[in-house]
């Protein structure tokens, strides 16, 4: 995949699979954690704090870069991603 060594492949029930560049299975990520709003207790300092200085955050808020727009993950990770055996540049 995108010249990586990673590979993707559809079983017969449609699940896909996901391997490294040496053919070990990349493990199912886990669920994400819920989102409970202002109530959530593991935020809730967090919150009070970005309250305090006028920032809300909620489902629909999204990651902005330095220049306003939303983050690009696809970007962030062809900018990254470094195969293994590649020289690294400085």
């Amino acid at each position: 995949m995108h010249e990586g060594g990673f590979a993707v492949a559809a079983g017969v029930d449609g699940e896909r699979t996901f391997e490294r560049p040496d053919g070990t299975l990349i493990p199912v990520a886990p669920a994400l954690p819920e989102w409970h709003g202002t109530n959530d207790h593991a935020l809730v300092p967090t919150i009070a704090r970005l309250a305090m200085a006028g920032v809300a955050i909620d489902t629909q808020t999204t990651t902005p870069r330095s220049d306003g727009e939303p983050f690009d993950l696809g970007w962030a990770l062809d900018v990254l991603y470094v195969p293994a055996g590649t020289p690294a540049t400085h």
